[in-house]
């Protein structure tokens, strides 16, 4: 899995300083091999109670009192950490705890990790979380934008990263949606929505997947209604002030949707001048973003238009078209089964579209 990724400079003076726990010996070894690739200079544990005490001991010997930060003579200063655990244990979301309070970032590498795995480490700090699958070029750059974030998630404010679903008036628990594994991550998302025909939570795991994959994003899938305007079906407000998030995405939706519903393939739009080319001017809210959108189609009729965007300096990473492609494939087929089981009683133009009657839930539903 991929979240909280970010780009990487194409150098860095400084080697990093890594501390590196993990259980197992030959995954300790292949990431202090893959660290020294990059010359990071590696500390290397077998858990997280090992860890702790190793910080604890560091700060008792320069008189701080546990938990402290800042600089402290005499002891490592670790830039980042890389946890590699099976998955989210209440003993793995304290050690990324600890670390985030002392302002070190932490990714962790696991095999396979639920939604509500991911949100439960964002919320306790990571700064990013792989596959062990990952190749050591990715892990250093990921160790390395999460190294140079100034900002560490903190409980209470990563609700912002959850998707959301028109006409619903709250999150609720996170739909299992299996593990999405990094083995083959399109075959896990196709299984895990090959049977699910409600469209609320089928918007709700195609927004999962992307933020698996391409980590903390502003993500949101539009609708079309049956008069060929465009409705907020699902989002996820990464960026967004919670108060103007709404305000945003119904402008997108507006002005955007439309515009991007007969694209062919996964565009990019890198610069204010491609953004402006390709969707109008008077788009302030994509000031200094990086846009990736493409259009699910069925049949040659547009069923949803899906939009992501972050920070143009955070590049998406390199693949991310090649996975928003099997995405659309897939979430589109899915998509188009689900309209034909729900109106099949109906003739076909009687069937209507997916945004009708959004409208009336938005008030009181899209909350971030």
């Amino acid at each position: 899995m991929g979240l909280f990724n970010s780009s990487s400079r194409p150098t860095d003076p400084e080697p990093l300083r890594v501390l590196v726990i993990a259980p197992d010996a030959s995954r300790r070894a292949w990431v202090d091999r893959a660290l020294k690739q990059d010359s990071c200079r590696t500390d290397v544990v077998n858990s997280a109670a090992e860890a702790l005490s190793l910080l604890v001991q560091a700060e008792r010997r320069a008189g701080k009192a546990p938990g402290g930060v800042g600089p402290r003579p005499g002891q490592p200063r670790f830039d980042a950490a890389v946890i590699d655990a099976d998955d989210c244990t209440p003993a793995t979301l304290k050690l990324v705890g600890e670390l985030g309070a002392r302002q070190i970032a932490s990714v962790l590498l696991c095999g396979s990790v639920s939604f509500d795995q991911a949100l439960a480490a964002m919320r306790a700090g990571a700064s990013d979380i792989v596959g062990t699958d990952v190749k050591p070029k990715e892990l250093i750059r990921r160790l390395r934008a999460a190294a140079r974030s100034s900002t560490f998630a903190h409980p209470g404010e990563l609700d912002r990263h959850e998707p959301r679903t028109a006409g619903s008036s709250g999150l609720g628990k996170a739909t299992p949606s299996g593990a999405l594994t990094n083995t083959d991550p399109l075959a896990s998302f196709r299984a895990a929505i090959a049977n699910e025909l409600d469209v609320e939570t089928l918007l709700r795991q195609a927004l999962e997947f992307v933020l698996a994959k391409v980590g903390p994003t502003n993500a949101a899938i539009f609708l079309p209604g049956s008069s060929g305007d465009y409705q907020l079906g699902a989002y996820v407000n990464y960026s967004a002030p919670k108060d103007t998030a709404e305000v945003m995405l119904d402008h997108l939706a507006n002005v955007c949707a439309p515009r991007l519903d007969r694209t062919v393939g996964v565009i990019e739009l890198c610069d204010a001048k491609a953004v402006e080319h390709t969707l109008g001017d008077g788009l302030e809210w994509l000031s200094g973003q990086r846009v990736l959108a493409f259009a699910c189609r069925n049949e040659g009729e547009t069923l949803a238009v899906f939009m992501i965007f972050r920070d143009a300096l955070s590049p998406f990473p390199a693949g991310t078209s090649g996975v928003l492609t099997g995405l659309r494939d897939a979430f589109g087929q899915q998509l188009a089964r689900v309209i034909r089981i729900h109106h099949r009683h109906l003739p076909r133009d009687k069937w209507g579209a997916l945004g009708d009657g959004l409208d009336a839930a938005d008030d009181d539903n899209m909350a971030a």
